[in-house]
């Protein structure tokens, strides 16, 4: 014993029961000679149940390893109880397509009270039957030790169904009974997701392949993508602008960095920038090209922005020969005008010498009778308006 005190505590303990002719089984620290300790489990009977005196029999087992591997075991097991009890996903135990074990959140995605699950068929998880034997057949297949992986569509205690995606490990060593430790993990919305994402792409693909006007992805004013238009545009194959830098566009190195800083300062701002300018095609010829860039994040327009590329040429023809047409016109306008004032001078002009000609005589000049008759006329008139007298002397 490792002291007096425990020697004398075993007393205490196992006198009363080995007088009365029962059995001793107790857990007990003993030492060995070296001093060390250890846990045993002693047993101990009388050799004559009526007469305890006559002596009695001692079993010592050491369970020293055995208790830490108990106490090993039962650390696991909490373990194991914390990552079920706070997994983000469902965790089951199955044996021979039945649910031994699972956790609360595997309850929870099927709908399922605590505890129901357990002892149920893995059929009750799956959407139909049909799909349920198919699972089957194919994690089956599956060797001792190796992982399978799935997508089905489960079910949950109110008829509603979602997307799963089941990934198991057999632990087994090959009998008839398979032993699996399977997750679940709802990929519902993260499925539709992908879906919505591989729409939108499609979609951008065929507003990439499809559109009038060039577009590219420019990231450090280098091609990252453009469409088939925008190629064409500028005379390359296709994927020959990929990874080169818009500079090849420009006509010289001043002009690719003036455009540079001029664009870079605008997106900032979180505002388009639009400007027109003569760009380059691959065989050194200029056109006329209505340019359109937006920052991707405005914070770092150099990192990413969309720029769309328009052809005006024939537009910036139509719009140069309109101002022609209309500056002619102006001029031709403008000279009629002046025409029209010199015809009108000459027109006037000649009216006052025809009047002076009908109200004077042609060889003296002098103002002749109807010019008489018509101031006599006026001067009448004024009279009997105003209750005066006219004379003519």
């Amino acid at each position: 014993y490792p002291s007096r005190a425990s020697y004398q505590a075993m007393g205490t303990i196992a006198i009363p029961i080995l007088g009365s002719g029962r059995q001793l089984d107790i857990e007990w620290e003993m030492r060995r000679k070296d001093g060390s300790t250890f846990l045993a489990r002693v047993i101990a009977k009388a050799i004559n149940e009526t007469n305890p005196q006559a002596g009695t029999v001692w079993i010592a087992e050491d369970i020293t390893e055995r208790r830490r591997a108990d106490g090993e075991i039962q650390r696991m097991v909490r373990e194991q109880d914390l990552i079920l009890d706070n997994a983000t996903v469902g965790i089951a135990f199955v044996r021979s397509r039945t649910i031994q074990r699972c956790n609360r959140f595997l309850e929870e995605m099927a709908g399922a009270e605590p505890g129901a699950l357990l002892g149920q068929s893995s059929a009750a998880l799956f959407s139909t039957e049909a799909d349920w034997q198919e699972a089957v057949r194919l994690a089956y297949q599956t060797a001792p030790g190796d992982t399978h992986d799935a997508e089905w569509r489960f079910k949950r205690a109110d008829g509603s169904t979602f997307l799963c995606r089941t990934r198991g490990r057999r632990i087994d060593s090959g009998g008839a009974d398979q032993e699996w430790i399977w997750s679940f993990e709802d990929v519902t919305l993260e499925r539709e997701a992908e879906a919505r994402v591989q729409r939108a792409l499609v979609e951008q693909e065929l507003i990439l392949t499809n559109a009038t006007v060039g577009i590219a992805f420019v990231r450090q004013r280098v091609f990252q993508r453009c469409n088939p238009r925008l190629e064409e545009m500028f005379g390359y194959a296709p994927g020959e602008l990929i990874g080169k830098s818009t500079a090849m566009t420009f006509r010289s190195t001043g002009e690719f960095e003036a455009a540079g800083a001029a664009s870079y300062s605008h997106m900032a701002s979180g505002a388009a920038y639009i400007v027109e300018r003569e760009l380059r095609r691959k065989d050194g010829s200029m056109f006329w090209c209505k340019v359109v860039g937006k920052a991707i994040e405005p914070k770092h327009p150099e990192e990413a922005a969309i720029v769309i590329y328009d052809d005006i040429t024939a537009e910036r023809a139509s719009r140069e020969n309109l101002e022609a047409s209309r500056d002619s016109l102006e001029r031709a306008v403008s000279e009629r005008t002046v025409e029209l004032q010199a015809e009108i001078a000459d027109r006037r002009q000649a009216e006052s010498r025809a009047q002076h000609l009908a109200d004077h005589d042609a060889l003296t000049g002098l103002p002749n009778r109807r010019l008489l008759e018509d101031r006599l006329t006026q001067a009448l008139a004024l009279s009997q308006r105003n209750r005066e007298q006219t004379a003519v002397m």
